[in-house]
């Protein structure tokens, strides 16, 4: 048995029982100082007022659960509570807020000036124009794509005209008009493409 700083002897409780106790106890509406006892010396009284006030903010829905849950420190957390609820962000907003804190590092007493900063920032949806030109690339990338498997087949096909011809010879051309067509054709299509490329 072990005597606390005010002289009072504590009987150790198994853990099992502790929580036993807590679930009875959370039938009843209880306080810091409840809470404060049943969870020991490592924590700190305000520590447990500002979880009440954050669970009572979640509860009233004013404060996004999701937004604080990744938050660094009780610290950040009581923060973050306070400035949401002075400047009354929307939960897409608080959401967007805790990322930017957690991304940069922000210390918590910097989160006021950085809330503020969110709610008066704009959102910033995706112009007509942006996505017009999105979807013009994406056809452009698709035509690409079907001009070079064209231009694959091409290529196949004058590795079978160079075996044809080195089997059976020149003599193996009978018509020299359509030969000499074909290497046009393929000349004007490689100078548009290196100009179209390019």
């Amino acid at each position: 048995m072990k005597a606390n700083k005010d002289g009072d002897f504590i009987i150790p409780v198994p853990e099992s029982d502790q929580r036993r106790a807590f679930t009875q106890i959370k039938k009843q509406r209880v306080g810091q100082t409840t809470i404060l006892k049943f969870l020991g010396g490592n924590w700190k009284q305000w520590m447990i007022q500002e979880a009440l006030n954050v669970l009572e903010a979640i509860k009233e829905e004013k404060i996004d659960a999701k937004a604080i849950e990744n938050l660094p420190s009780m610290r950040h957390v009581k923060e973050f509570t306070r400035a949401v609820n002075k400047g009354g962000l929307s939960k897409e907003k608080q959401r967007k807020l805790s990322k930017e804190i957690i991304k940069e590092e922000t210390p918590s007493r910097g989160i006021e000036a950085k809330a503020i900063e969110t709610k008066w920032k704009p959102e910033q949806k995706e112009k007509k124009e942006d996505k017009e030109y999105k979807k013009a690339q994406e056809t452009f990338d698709l035509f690409l794509l079907h001009t070079n498997q064209s231009l694959l087949d091409v290529i196949s096909r004058m590795k079978d005209i160079k075996k044809i011809k080195e089997e059976y010879g020149d003599s193996i051309i009978a018509n020299k008009s359509r030969a000499t067509s074909v290497t046009l054709n393929m000349e004007v299509l490689n100078k548009q493409l290196t100009g179209l490329l390019n």
